[in-house]
């Protein structure tokens, strides 16, 4: 996740989130996932990896903490209180996200090379595409 703090219409703040999903992966602080999360294949269990389907679901169920982790990371901010021409002792609080922020989850797709790219564009979803077949082919003549 990458905050911004954007100024117009929710529509103008989605197309502008849009378009920088196609490079933030690049730039962004990645973590990695917990080793509870699952994804089973024929014959082979990957640990870390949430499955494409399943994605939104674990946005809702772990919005709340993946918000928390991001106001760890915004800056300090400072308020000062006035009393006549007197400044009074500073008061230092992290920026908030606000209650019901908008947002766009861009789905990354990692090749058996390394690669990454989001899935986003239908040239990127079509090579998401090609790579998920190489992997289950891959897999079914390891297996035969």
């Amino acid at each position: 996740m990458k905050p911004y703090y954007l100024a117009g219409s929710d529509n103008d703040k989605a197309s502008i989130l849009k378009t920088l999903a196609e490079t933030d992966f690049i730039t962004v602080h990645r973590r990695e996932n917990n080793k509870n999360f699952q994804t089973a294949y024929p014959n082979q269990l990957i640990e870390g990896k949430i499955p494409q389907e399943l994605i939104n679901n674990h946005l809702e169920n772990y919005f709340d903490y993946y918000l928390s982790v991001i106001e760890m990371e915004l800056a300090i901010e400072f308020s000062f209180n006035f009393k006549k021409d007197i400044f009074g002792n500073p008061k230092a609080e992290r920026i908030k996200i606000p209650k019901s922020p908008l947002f766009v989850s861009t789905v990354l797709m990692e090749n058996e090379c390394g690669e990454i790219r989001p899935y986003t564009t239908e040239d990127n979803k079509l090579w998401c595409q090609q790579g998920k077949r190489r992997f289950v082919l891959g897999r079914q003549s390891r297996n035969n």
